[in-house]
């Protein structure tokens, strides 16, 4: 119902101008500016359920900038590079819907690769598998759109194999 929807989205537009007020007065908090980021990313996902794809891409661009600056800070955090990637699937995903598939690829093989480059470093961490299958899944679907038939083969195969890799981790 449009009523709740606004009550939802002014509550989160409230929740945003506290989290703003607390990371500027506490830039050394790294909990407050990781809310924000995912403030940002609950009302774009928002966005995204009520088809409202131009604010869905900002408030996602907007999650992704304030976790950029939370990896800066912090970058030997291994669960920030995977709430980034959480960001960044959803950016590309908007992006496909809004008929900007070039845009998305690059988002996801970017992710990927961020992803991968966490594995070597940190080859302990599970979640990355999940988000790689994710990834390769999304980057799947946009190669068969652009009929790349076997870069879309690939990325299907890469994406059974995180699968598998999550599934086999400890």
């Amino acid at each position: 119902p449009p009523d709740v929807e606004r009550a939802f989205e002014t509550r989160l537009g409230q929740a945003l101008l506290l989290l703003k007020q607390l990371v500027a007065k506490h830039p050394d908090v790294p909990d407050f500016l990781a809310f924000e980021a995912r403030v940002h990313h609950k009302l774009g996902s928002f966005y995204q359920q009520t088809a409202r794809w131009a604010d869905a891409e900002r408030s996602f661009r907007d999650a992704i900038a304030c976790h950029g600056r939370l990896l800066e800070q912090f970058p030997d955090t291994p669960y920030y590079s995977v709430w980034m990637a959480t960001y960044r699937f959803a950016l590309a995903d908007v992006l496909t819907r809004r008929g900007q598939p070039a845009a998305a690829r690059k988002e996801l093989e970017e992710t990927i690769a961020a992803l991968q480059a966490q594995l070597k470093q940190k080859p302990e961490l599970n979640s990355p598998h999940d988000l790689l299958a994710l990834g390769y899944s999304h980057l799947e679907r946009i190669l068969r759109q652009t009929g790349e038939k076997a870069q879309a083969d690939e990325a299907a195969r890469n994406a059974q194999m995180e699968r598998d890799s999550a599934r086999h981790s400890p």
